[in-house]
């Protein structure tokens, strides 16, 4: 079996080695140790000159001067690769706002420190590749598209991609699964028409996340179409929720008329906006489809 290999970027020795000797002690792991973003940014551009892959990221969102480029910035950097690399932040000094905060710009995860060796091992478990290159699919996405249902589809236009890739990570956190391009399938492909509108129709509830850019894509225009005739159609059993950031109601598509809107502007607000997302999903989908 090809050992995972995972980066870890920590200014702290001691959350350095408890990494190392959990995941070396669980077997299966190469991992690597960096003290800063900078010398972590070269070691990931080496492997990828060497075409070595890398499953995972653990970054520690508060590095310290030693670092020209704060996490923050690192997770920038990372979440922009096409594709990019999964990445769990890590702190012990930031509120729940603002890791999902982080997770929405990106991050596939966090973790809470100080956090115990199980729960590491479980998060990294869960999103370490496990794959012979980076970032291929565990499984054909079209044809798990074509055989089950899940919960809700996200509508979205590109610019949006990584919140896109963002609400459904924080979804699936929940306990709900959703159908999301920008994580379904790889990155240089787009889905046809046929299969969007066939990923939304094997979906009990639709998601339009709504930006300036998305109001004016004839994509997202397409689907909270479909999305409003079926629950038109379907009246109870079908739900579309509207997520906004800040957009003036008068500018939504028409076809949200009796949809549920959230805002999510108030960023100091998000952990408790987003619970109310999800609580809005959960509700709805303890009813059995019709």
């Amino acid at each position: 079996m090809i050992a995972k290999t995972v980066i870890v970027v920590d200014d702290q020795p001691a959350v350095r080695l408890t990494v190392e000797r959990t995941l070396e002690h669980a077997g299966g792991y190469d991992v690597q140790l960096f003290e800063t973003a900078d010398e972590a940014r070269a070691g990931i551009k080496a492997r990828e000159i060497q075409k070595q892959p890398i499953s995972l990221v653990l970054l520690d969102v508060m590095l310290g001067p030693a670092s020209s480029l704060s996490g923050e910035q690192f997770l920038e950097w990372l979440a922009a690769r096409r594709p990019p690399l999964q990445t769990v932040v890590m702190s012990g000094r930031l509120s729940a706002y603002a890791l999902l905060d982080l997770v929405l710009r990106g991050a596939s995860d966090f973790l809470v420190k100080p956090f115990a060796p199980h729960d590491l091992l479980a998060t990294v478990e869960r999103h370490a590749a496990d794959v012979d290159g980076p970032f291929q699919l565990r499984h054909d996405a079209w044809a798990d598209m074509e055989r089950n249902e899940r919960d809700v589809f996200l509508s979205y236009c590109e610019q949006d991609r990584v919140l896109a890739a963002g609400l459904k990570r924080l979804l699936e956190r929940a306990g709900i699964s959703a159908w999301c391009a920008a994580l379904d399938l790889p990155p240089e492909h787009a889905w046809a028409e046929h299969q969007r509108n066939t990923a939304l129709d094997r979906c009990r509830a639709c998601l339009a996340l709504l930006t300036p850019e998305a109001i004016g894509s004839e994509t997202v225009n397409a689907e909270i179409e479909r999305a409003a005739a079926r629950r038109e159609k379907e009246q109870e059993a079908f739900l579309l929720v509207a997520l906004t950031l800040g957009l003036n109601p008068e500018k939504l598509p028409a076809a949200l008329a009796r949809a549920q809107c959230h805002d999510f502007a108030d960023r100091t607000q998000l952990a408790d906006s987003f619970e109310s997302l999800a609580n809005t999903f959960r509700l709805f989908l303890r009813r059995p489809p019709e």
